[in-house]
């Protein structure tokens, strides 16, 4: 049984790290594990479905890849488990096109896919280097930073105006 683990925070995306890898692409069931994982008020397999407004079976052929949740309930699916549904939607259209064996469209799909990634660069770097790094993401992501404050307080009539002139 492969080692978890999950990391959330305010990001669009999960971040799934499987073995000490983060997992680009999750399945559904990646998906389900990590909602599971990170939600407390759902119990079982029953009450997950029906917070969706599927029945248990559906659900169950969506986690074994039998088939693929419709639009609504993936957008469902994403709200239940809180993440983006733009993300989840893409994602599913990744699935669909995989599974259509439509290669071009996957590569659509991954291209919007990677506008999620909370930092490409930063997860390509994790990848590399293993679970201290992805410590250390989850460390950056879980806890920002907090933004720059202004030197003094700009109003909202103050209008700055800058000119170059070429003094020639």
């Amino acid at each position: 049984m492969p080692r978890r683990h999950f990391i959330t925070g305010d990001f669009d995306e999960p971040v799934i790290v499987t073995d000490g890898k983060i997992v680009d692409r999750p399945t559904f069931s990646d998906l389900y594990d990590f909602a599971r994982a990170t939600l407390p008020g759902i119990k079982s397999d029953a009450e997950f479905a029906e917070a969706i407004g599927v029945k248990p079976q559906v659900l169950l052929n969506w986690k074994k890849k039998r088939s693929l949740p419709n639009d609504e309930n993936m957008t469902r699916f994403a709200q239940v488990i809180d993440i983006n549904p733009e993300y989840c939607l893409s994602l599913l259209g990744y699935w669909r096109a995989e599974s259509n064996n439509a290669p071009d469209a996957a590569h659509v799909f991954e291209k919007m896919l990677d506008r999620f990634t909370p930092s490409n660069d930063f997860l390509n770097w994790a990848k590399s280097n293993g679970i201290v790094a992805t410590l250390l993401l989850a460390a950056v992501l879980l806890f920002p930073f907090p933004p720059a404050k202004a030197e003094r307080p700009v109003s909202a009539q103050t209008v700055y105006i800058m000119e170059n002139i070429d003094m020639q």
